[in-house]
């Protein structure tokens, strides 16, 4: 158990280390994998959003979506 505490305890710290990266200071150092991007529709790239969503999706374990009823 405690060697499964450790990995996640380094998986919070990528992330809150791609936060730092993407919010607060562009030169700190942190992995690719943990920073937040930016995604838009763009026909003259042929880069669409759903594209970027269906890509993630493929390679991830589990995900949670949140969605405002109006």
């Amino acid at each position: 158990m405690k060697v499964i505490a450790c990995m996640k305890n380094d998986r919070l710290a990528e992330i809150r280390n791609g936060f730092e990266t993407a919010y607060i200071d562009e030169v700190f150092s942190s992995s690719l994998a943990y920073k937040p991007q930016f995604v838009s529709n763009n026909h003259k790239e042929g880069r669409k959003v759903i594209s970027s969503i269906e890509d993630e999706l493929l390679i991830c374990d589990q995900f949670q979506i949140s969605v405002k009823k109006t």
